[in-house]
């Protein structure tokens, strides 16, 4: 009988302290303290279009330059990155396709003179120079992709595009850990 009466005020004291504590959240935005709540930081159709569109472009480069990564590099490191690039980008870049089609979104089917011209840049690289800037370039690329999947995690609304956000999000850091490593051990060889 004891042991009942102690489970019941337990589950009444669990309880009380829950919902005390929706009260005191409540009482704490009233204060100025403000909930990050994603509902009023969503994104408006442009925003999301103007996401694709950069997200869709770097797959892309990434896949062109993984490709000439797998050809050009001496560093067989480099090359086995290269060809991870253009295993993960195209399977990234085909689920995105899928993922804004309920948005009535369209993805570019080629590159823009910009991300052109990073190719061409690169492809003039040989040897040794060639493999320190792709990889640099590599490390640079994903920590910009990392920093703007993180900010779209946030702010776009619930859907398909934020589920490909979600589950693309931990490839693109693994990417970053990886292509960091192959980088210093390029500057270990000097």
């Amino acid at each position: 009988m004891k042991t009942s009466f102690i489970l019941i005020l337990s589950v009444a004291l669990f309880f009380g302290c829950k919902s005390g504590n929706s009260n005191m959240n409540s009482d704490s935005t009233d204060m100025g303290v403000t909930e990050n709540n994603s509902a009023n930081d969503t994104w408006d159709q442009d925003k999301i279009k103007e996401f694709v569109d950069e997200a869709s472009a770097g797959s892309m480069l990434e896949v062109e330059l993984g490709k000439i990564a797998q050809r050009k590099a001496l560093d067989q490191q480099v090359k086995d990155f290269g060809k991870l690039m253009e295993k993960d980008h195209s399977d990234a870049g085909d689920k995105l396709k899928t993922a804004v089609q309920g948005l009535g979104l369209t993805i570019p089917a080629s590159l823009d003179k910009e991300h052109q011209d990073k190719i061409t840049d690169l492809n003039k690289k040989t040897g040794k120079d060639f493999d320190k800037d792709y990889i640099d370039k590599m490390v640079q690329d994903h920590k910009d992709d990392v920093d703007d999947f993180e900010e779209a995690q946030k702010n776009l609304p619930s859907g398909d595009l934020k589920t490909w956000v979600d589950n693309t999000l931990p490839v693109l850091r693994q990417h970053l850990i990886q292509a960091e490593t192959i980088q210093d051990a390029l500057k270990n060889q000097k």
